[in-house]
C-alpha cells in the first residue's frame, strides 16, 4: 500500500475521533457574505434569461439548479459563524498539544492535486483536527498551542493562532 492510500485510509478512520474545529469568524463572515452575493446573483441571472427569452427554460433551470446546491451550504456556515461568535464571547483559553501532522492529497481531480496540511491537537480526552497550512509551517508535535473552547461543550474548539 503507497503512503497516499495508506495516509487517506488512517484520515478517514481517525476522522471520527475528532471534534469540530471552528475557524474564525472573520473568515466565516466572508465565506458566508461570498455565498450570499453569489445566489443574489444566480437569481438576478435567471431573472435577466427568463425576461429576455421565455423559450430559455434550460439555462434558467441550470442557474436554478445551481441556486438550490448553494442554498445548502449556507445552513453549516451559519452554524459555524453562531459557534465562532459564542467562542469569542465566552471561550475559555486552554493549553493544548500538538500530537500529529501530516500531509494528504487528494487525487479525486484528474487534472489537479489539491494538498491538505493537517494538525491535531489534544486538549484533555478530546482531538481537534485542523486543515491549514499556516498552522502545519508553524508548529511541531509535541509543541503546547493556545486553543479557545466553548465550557458548555468542550467539543467546541478553536486554535488561537495570534
Amino acid at each position: 500500500m503507497d503512503e497516499n492510500n495508506s495516509t487517506l485510509i488512517r484520515e478517514r478512520y481517525e476522522s471520527q475521533n475528532y471534534h469540530t474545529f471552528i475557524r474564525e469568524t472573520h473568515r466565516i463572515y466572508m465565506i458566508v457574505l461570498f455565498l450570499i452575493i453569489l445566489e443574489l446573483l444566480f437569481f438576478i441571472i435567471i431573472g435577466t434569461i427568463l425576461i429576455a427569452s421565455p423559450k430559455s427554460f434550460l439555462l434558467a433551470g441550470f442557474f436554478a439548479i445551481m441556486s438550490i446546491l448553494l442554498a445548502r451550504l449556507l445552513p453549516n456556515n451559519f452554524r459555524e459563524l453562531r459557534l465562532s461568535k459564542e467562542l469569542d464571547r465566552f471561550g475559555e483559553l486552554a493549553e493544548g498539544v500538538v500530537t500529529d501532522k501530516w500531509v494528504s492529497y487528494d487525487h479525486s481531480d484528474p487534472e489537479e492535486t489539491i494538498t491538505h496540511y493537517f494538525v491535531t491537537y489534544q486538549f484533555g480526552y478530546q482531538k481537534f483536527r485542523q486543515d491549514s497550512k499556516n498552522a502545519y509551517d508553524r508548529m511541531s508535535v509535541g509543541s503546547r498551542v493556545n486553543m479557545k473552547y466553548l465550557p458548555r461543550d468542550r467539543y467546541v474548539a478553536r486554535l488561537e493562532m495570534k
